[in-house]
């Protein structure tokens, strides 16, 4: 059985956790266990993936995978923030994009293998959640709302060291 995860990070989240737990056969193969999710980082992340999941599942755009939106949400926002404030990545990507910006494979390439949400700071992953947040609305599709409005607090002058 695949490792599944709940962030209980709304009530609806909590009720689908128990009755997946509810749906399990008790024959002693299956172990459940409860603990602390950690870091603001870490509830940024399920906060992200939560929100690919919602656009995805919502028929409405051309993402289909919770995986073709965080490809998207990485080319959009993530790719920015790294060239911003990431020198050496803003050389990589520049003439990545120089030597295969036409062939949309190798594009794709990159940014699912060299682009990773998880090389983020806290401060750069809310400017991406919020960012993210604003285009959803913009676009008549608002995202459920984290229950810690601080994962989406960032200060606009941030640059990584």
């Amino acid at each position: 059985m695949k490792a599944e995860n709940f962030m209980l990070v709304n009530e609806s989240i909590k009720v689908n956790a128990c009755l997946r737990i509810k749906d399990i056969v008790a024959d002693g193969k299956t172990m459940v266990t409860i603990h602390n999710s950690g870091n603001r980082s870490v509830k940024q992340n399920s906060l992200l993936w939560l929100w690919h999941t919602f656009v995805a599942n919502s028929g409405k755009g051309s993402y289909d995978t919770k995986e073709a939106v965080h490809r998207s949400v990485k080319k959009r926002w993530v790719i920015p923030i790294l060239i911003r404030d990431d020198p050496n990545f803003a050389d990589l990507y520049r003439i990545w994009k120089q030597l295969y910006g036409g062939n949309m494979d190798r594009m794709n390439w990159f940014v699912d293998n060299m682009v990773s949400t998880a090389t983020l700071d806290t401060n750069q992953m809310a400017e991406v959640l919020t960012d993210y947040q604003r285009y959803y609305l913009e676009h008549e599709m608002p995202l459920p709302d984290p229950d810690d409005l601080k994962l989406l607090y960032y200060e606009r002058d941030h640059v990584k060291d």
